[in-house]
């Protein structure tokens, strides 16, 4: 499935990336430019099924020119929406087998801010709220 998506940067810039989306052996997203996907050192971003949700197992981008747009914010807001399917991060416990790191934690906490997740303290997981998408 090939997706656009508007991100907002830092820097209040509003881009807008074409993304596609493959259910391999984990779900995967790339981005795309001219319909071809570019390096997987861009951007490493895969979910597992996890209960009646996909989890959020890596969630890196590697490239400093990509990273600070709100590209992840963006793939977490669209792929829940379009898959009609809950996302959710990776355990803030310790001993998991599955941590969630700084960087993920301020990502998942814009996504609160904005309205499209919560935190179930409880689980120590952040989940995606049904909503529109921007």
């Amino acid at each position: 499935m090939i997706f656009d998506a508007v991100c907002i940067g830092k820097d209040g810039q509003r881009r807008v990336y074409k993304f596609k989306y493959i259910e391999e052996d984990r779900h995967r997203v790339y981005i795309l430019n001219n319909e071809e996907i570019i390096q997987r050192k861009v951007l490493d971003f895969q979910l597992i099924l996890f209960d009646d949700m996909l989890k959020i197992s890596d969630m890196y981008i590697q490239d400093i020119n990509y990273r600070e747009k709100g590209i992840v914010e963006a793939i977490i807001i669209n792929l829940s929406k379009l898959l009609d399917k809950t996302i959710a991060s990776s355990t803030r416990f310790q001993g998991e087998n599955e941590h969630l790191h700084e960087p993920a934690k301020k990502v998942w906490d814009r996504l609160v801010i904005n309205g499209f997740a919560y935190y179930d303290k409880d689980i120590g997981r952040y989940k995606t709220i049904k909503k529109e998408v921007l």
